[in-house]
């Protein structure tokens, strides 16, 4: 029986270790991610939010480079993280977030 977690990917996925701040208990943090693509990212942390929370990012890409977005939270493993959806990026976030995981192509996580 296939899950719904076993359908392709609209969006590849690459490894990258980008710092995210986020307001995810009470005060903003800083996080890391494990994977980014255009459609989204894993954000590691040891106490996720939950399944449908709506958060808002500041993701440094590089040192010349960062998004400020929302994503939804569509999946969470306690201890582990989450992964996060994006919505509304601008143009110019798109482009920049393209651009960005161009140059970390040679990393490509399966």
């Amino acid at each position: 029986m296939k899950k719904p977690y076993d359908k392709p990917r609209k969006f590849e996925r690459f490894k990258a270790k980008v710092d995210v701040i986020s307001k995810i208990e009470s005060e903003p943090k800083t996080f890391q991610t494990r994977d980014i693509s255009e459609g989204g990212l894993c954000l590691l942390t040891e106490t996720p939010p939950f399944v449908g929370e709506i958060l808002t990012l500041v993701i440094y890409l590089d040192s010349d480079s960062k998004i400020d977005t929302k994503a939804e939270v569509v999946w969470r493993h306690q201890g582990v993280g989450c992964g996060l959806r994006f919505f509304k990026l601008t143009a110019r976030e798109r482009e920049s977030l393209h651009k960005y995981l161009q140059k970390v192509s040679t990393t490509k996580e399966d």
